[in-house]
């Protein structure tokens, strides 16, 4: 079953997006995704995304935002393969 996750399309007054830069710790590949990560059993969307925005960036009482997309994803990711399903 897919990891149920939720990501913010984090935008400043110039409509520049917040994005995070990792690297994968056994491949060394890199990408740049969007704030998020996985709901909470019991957590809204809404929620999970106050609480990600506050976890991953210190941001707090942001306005809630509209859904935009949703997909289900597998990437691989230190050795294994994960399958999320993003809203």
């Amino acid at each position: 079953m897919p990891r149920l996750t939720v990501k913010l399309l984090l935008l400043d007054e110039q409509d520049r997006l917040l994005l995070i830069h990792s690297s994968d710790p056994r491949s060394g590949e890199e990408c740049w995704y969007p704030v998020g990560g996985g709901i909470e059993p019991g957590e809204t969307t809404q929620q999970a995304a106050a609480r990600e925005a506050a976890e991953e960036t210190g941001l707090v009482g942001l306005a809630p935002g509209a859904p935009v997309w949703t997909r289900d994803h597998t990437y691989r990711y230190d050795g294994r393969e994960v399958d999320v399903s993003e809203e």
